[in-house]
């Protein structure tokens, strides 16, 4: 006997399923939809967005460029190659504690390109708090990246919190670093 009802209500609810998919093609206009809708789906907190920036500034040293100079064509390729890389890399491994948001890089871009400054990347990240800034800056003092900081001055600069900044101040990060 439970055997039949448990099949005709099964029966009730695909013809009460079918009925109601024909009486209304879309789902938003089923009545109550997003209602019954949103009592099955959990929601999910959004998370808390980071306020704090993280400044970088790498230029090549005049030592590094100086010794570059004087390798035949192939060696100073492959070398150049090789410290680009661990640039990309460095940058690849920061996405894991901090997230980039505005960069620009090289002289094309109007920086000072003389024999004592050669600037390769200026650009800002957003983290979370210190621990995160103190995290990239391990992860640049690595052994890993031993050749790049004898080719580069990598400079980390830890910023305020969004909210300490001046009203203007904020307004400015909006504007230039919003999506």
């Amino acid at each position: 006997m439970e055997l039949v009802g448990l099949v005709s209500a099964i029966l009730l609810a695909l013809a009460m399923g079918i009925i109601v998919r024909r009486a209304f093609p879309y789902r938003h206009n089923i009545p109550l939809y997003r209602v019954i809708r949103g009592r099955f789906r959990r929601k999910k907190a959004a998370p808390e967005e980071p306020s704090q920036r993280m400044f970088v500034a790498i230029r090549r040293l005049p030592e590094g460029r100086k010794a570059m100079l004087n390798l035949e064509d192939e060696e100073y390729e492959a070398r150049k190659r090789a410290v680009l890389g661990l640039l990309n890399d460095l940058v690849g491994e920061w996405s894991t504690a901090a997230t980039f948001k505005w960069g620009f890089h090289g002289s094309e871009y109007g920086l000072p390109s003389s024999n004592e400054e050669s600037w390769v990347l200026f650009a800002t990240f957003v983290v979370a708090d210190h621990e995160a800034y103190r995290q990239c800056l391990n992860i640049m003092q690595g052994d890993k990246y031993m050749p790049l900081r004898k080719q580069c001055d990598i400079r980390l600069l830890y910023g305020e919190k969004m909210a300490a900044l001046p009203l203007h101040t904020i307004e400015l990060f909006r504007q230039t670093f919003g999506k």
